[in-house]
């Protein structure tokens, strides 16, 4: 099926690929720029930041989640143990401090 669009003008269907409306003769409309450029491509050092900062937060939401699956993994008796769910709560918790730190060391260091 053929890409098609509205005509802004006359309001019928015409192939996209068309540079004028065959019904009423109005060229096609510029598309619109809904982001600005310089905001949207930032330079290398702005990306390697907000990526860091992504990962800091990521680690800090895996340290939150790894406490909650250790508590859920806790067995109540004599001698308290962990459930599978447990040992992966401590997984969680180490790798989420591994992150956290080490994305805070690189914003730090810049």
């Amino acid at each position: 099926m053929a890409r098609t669009r509205k005509c802004p003008i006359c309001k019928r269907t015409v192939l996209a690929d068309r540079e004028n409306c065959p019904y009423c003769d109005a060229p096609r409309p510029d598309p619109h720029r809904w982001g600005d450029p310089d905001r949207d491509n930032p330079s290398g050092p702005d990306r390697r930041r907000l990526a860091l900062c992504r990962m800091r937060n990521g680690g800090v939401v895996m340290f939150l989640f790894g406490i909650v699956l250790m508590a859920n993994g806790m067995v109540p008796e004599p001698t308290p143990h962990l459930n599978p769910i447990g040992g992966v709560g401590v997984i969680f918790i180490i790798l989420g401090t591994v992150s956290y730190l080490w994305s805070w060391k690189m914003l730090r260091n810049g």
